[in-house]
């Protein structure tokens, strides 16, 4: 359940940083500073959020039971 709430969690933050790249590319030059700041700061998140993700993916790994041969 963990997994899926921080699948879902990823999921958000690249959706945003897509919506917020069209906007980008939408408005170009014009584009005010405030959309790259909230691009820097959710690719920031999703950054962390995937170093977590790893981190708890080697932890089960590493606590699963193995399997009898």
């Amino acid at each position: 359940m963990a997994m899926n709430n921080n699948i879902a969690s990823l999921l958000t933050n690249v959706y945003e940083i897509e919506g917020l790249l069209l906007v980008v590319t939408r408005h170009g030059k014009d584009t005010p500073s405030l959309v790259y700041e909230r691009i820097q700061k959710a690719a920031h998140e999703l950054n962390e959020q995937c170093k977590l993700l790893t981190t708890e993916e080697a932890h089960q790994e590493a606590t699963a039971p193995v399997a009898a041969p």
